[in-house]
């Protein structure tokens, strides 16, 4: 059986009050995406792959035969070894560019020259931790759009698949507005799963490119144990 899995799925926010909660990544300006991640400035210690997997009833082993891409905007020059750092802290296989399991290229498929930093190295480090947590055997391809406008963003969507992403995990929005649907066949491939987030705050103006009717969206949801469970 197939393992759908993509960061924005499974990258879930414990409840702590709103004044501990920051937006990670800096103000997008108009036909540009916002990343969804937050910074938590203290209150709680997060939970571990074990955790996840329980929570979402992930099986524990499989995914060998998949590559899950992250779709970003800008370059994290530390993505891989912040990575490293993730998986020996949690016991989970090395995931390196050496030996295959973890690549990172630019919107146009190549290893260099890459983005500049666009401020969204956090939206990134979580990203692939969290494919990671949910399928260690998995690979993971990060595709850094030049930059988080939309044209580069549906650039890189096409290029993860064209490089054989079985799914992609985009977790950034913006508001719907006009001139969206000039990118909507990018989040549209047949036999990939698109994910995109659908926001953190709840019912709202629905967001681009989660509103797009072949994408699988995914909204903002807290996670907490409740007895030998989770609610």
């Amino acid at each position: 059986m197939r393992i759908v899995l993509a960061a924005t799925l499974i990258a879930a926010l414990a409840p702590t009050p709103a004044t501990a909660i920051a937006d990670a990544c800096p103000p997008a300006p108009a036909g540009h995406a916002h990343c969804l991640a937050k910074v938590r400035a203290a209150g709680h210690d997060g939970y571990g792959p074990a955790d996840l997997r329980s929570a979402y009833n992930l099986p524990a082993t499989g995914g060998a035969d998949q590559t899950v891409a992250v779709v970003d905007a800008g370059d994290d020059p530390n993505a891989e070894a912040d990575l490293a750092v993730y998986r020996s802290a949690y016991g989970l296989p090395a995931c390196t560019i050496a030996n295959g399991c973890f690549r990172k290229v630019n919107q146009r498929g190549s290893a260099d020259p890459l983005p500049d930093d666009q401020g969204w190295a956090i939206e990134i480090a979580l990203d692939i931790q969290m494919v990671s947590a949910a399928c260690p055997s998995c690979r993971v391809l990060l595709v850094e759009a030049d930059d988080a406008s939309f044209a580069n963003l549906a650039t890189a969507v096409n290029t993860a698949v064209r490089l054989g992403a079985t799914e992609v995990s985009n977790s950034y929005g913006a508001p719907e507005q006009n001139g969206m649907q000039d990118f909507q066949a990018a989040y549209g491939h047949p036999g990939v799963a698109v994910l995109a987030s659908s926001g953190d705050e709840g019912y709202g103006i629905p967001s681009v490119p989660a509103v797009f009717p072949t994408v699988v969206a995914v909204g903002g949801t807290s996670l907490r144990r409740a007895g030998n469970g989770w609610t």
